[in-house]
């Protein structure tokens, strides 16, 4: 199944940071892509969102419908220093999260940021993966999480059908051994009432519960003496 690539972000930053249940988050960008990882981020947990964009007015109409805080943009730098989520999808032509403006408040963190830039081209200035404390994740890094996931999904999907294949080889086996061994079991059968009325002929005055019992224990017999040939048929037929 398709996965959009905000919700692709969002499983890359489970695997890096675990359980987003109760982390805090900025969000820059308040656009369709913006509004899908923002609808992700609430999915994951993310109890505290904060939401910035080139138009305020849009990041105030997302945050009204994603029960988030609304920030000027000029407060990017300054969000950094106690979120622990940054993801940008802004849309802009060159950079407009720069390391220059951001690392004053980067170095005072006692505790690693994730910044996931799914901008086109980027909107986080490559050298901030530099900073202290800063681990940065491009749209080439979840082309990798897709082509993991893609090959998972290959591998899954080529384990069911081998396991499909070998049942059906199985179930056509057991269907073309049944005849034989239904004629096995009929000949067993007529072979043990033929003797068991031989062998009662003979004896006198047997009360009904011992004729059963009797009958009883010849039907364990041939079965009990059936039971490995018929698995040795059943293995050489596989």
């Amino acid at each position: 199944s398709q996965v959009s690539i905000p919700s692709f972000g969002v499983k890359l930053l489970e695997r890096e940071i675990g359980d987003l249940g109760g982390k805090s988050a900025l969000l820059v960008g308040a656009g369709e892509t913006g509004r899908i990882t923002a609808s992700s981020l609430m999915r994951a947990g993310v109890a505290n969102m904060r939401i910035a964009s080139r138009s305020r007015a849009r990041s105030k109409g997302l945050a009204e419908d994603m029960n988030a805080v609304s920030v000027p943009l000029e407060t990017v730098g300054p969000e950094m220093a106690t979120v622990d989520i940054v993801i940008t999808c802004t849309g802009a032509n060159q950079n407009i999260i720069l390391k220059k403006d951001i690392q004053p408040h980067i170095s005072t963190r006692s505790s690693d940021i994730h910044i996931l830039d799914l901008g086109l081209p980027r909107d986080v200035e490559p050298t901030i993966a530099d900073l202290n404390n800063v681990r940065l994740f491009t749209l080439e890094d979840l082309q990798r999480l897709q082509d993991e996931h893609q090959k998972s999904i290959a591998e899954a999907s080529e384990k069911a059908e081998t396991i499909v294949a070998d049942a059906a080889v199985e179930f056509i086996d057991d269907i073309e051994l049944q005849p034989l061994l239904r004629d096995i079991g009929e000949s067993a059968e007529r072979i043990r009432a033929a003797e068991l009325q031989r062998t009662l002929s003979k004896l006198q005055n047997i009360d009904p519960n011992t004729r059963q019992a009797i009958e009883a224990m010849t039907r364990s017999m041939v079965k009990r003496i059936l039971a490995d040939p018929i698995q040795i048929l059943k293995q050489r037929k596989r």
